[in-house]
């Protein structure tokens, strides 16, 4: 509140300082044109100020969103912490040595969605799986992230994530499962639990399962 009356007593002042001073100049001798140009290179100063200080605010406003999203749920922040943490895990795995591409072209059907795993790229320190989804109304494109676990046939303990990588459609979406470290068994599974969307303005759950295993030939 106190803000709110500072800020129009800040601006009624340097308005009235800029007319007075314009007037001085004129009664001074420097002449009609010198007192008006400079009193509007003032004024442009001053709305040029103002607009730096309302971005530099707006921009404060966006870097926080993570902190406080008017109306998101708590649970909303420990998806944000959990798949942030398993994430940054599993974000560099491109910087691994390629090993081989699987193409699979496998499809599951379930609760509306038509998931389909197009190939998996193995490197030396994990994998991307990418997936193309289909939908059809009244089912909407599914959410941006995806609750995923990995396992293969030798007890490796993986760690993955997954989310939208954009190109999406009305009716499609691709996504990416990424996940780590390299699997060791012969056979690979990516089990797909559910797709969340805990966005504003996209809030939603489709629970699956959507369940692919994919033998890797070891």
């Amino acid at each position: 509140m106190t803000m709110q009356r500072i800020g129009p007593s800040i601006s009624a002042l340097l308005l009235i300082v800029l007319v007075i001073g314009g007037a001085l100049l004129l009664i001074a001798g420097f002449g009609v044109g010198v007192g008006i140009g400079i009193l509007v290179g003032l004024l442009i100063g001053v709305v040029g100020v103002g607009g730096a200080f309302a971005l530099a605010q707006r921009g404060r406003m966006a870097m926080g969103w993570t902190n406080a999203v008017p109306g998101q749920a708590p649970d909303d922040f420990d998806l944000f912490r959990r798949y942030g943490e398993s994430y940054a895990r599993v974000a560099d795995v491109d910087s691994g040595e390629l090993e081989g591409m699987v193409a699979v072209g496998d499809e599951v059907d379930a609760a509306g969605i038509r998931v389909q795993l197009v190939f998996l790229e193995l490197r030396t320190n994990g994998g991307i799986a990418t997936l193309a989804t289909h939908t059809r109304p009244p089912v909407a494109v599914p959410g941006h992230f995806v609750d995923v676990a990995v396992r293969d046939d030798a007890g490796t303990q993986f760690t993955a994530a997954g989310q939208s990588i954009g190109g999406n459609t009305p009716s499609t979406a691709r996504f990416e499962v990424r996940f780590a470290p390299a699997p060791s068994g012969s056979t690979l599974t990516i089990h797909i639990e559910r797709f969340v969307g805990p966005f504003p303005g996209d809030r939603s759950t489709i629970d699956g399962p959507w369940t692919f295993v994919i033998p890797l030939g070891k």
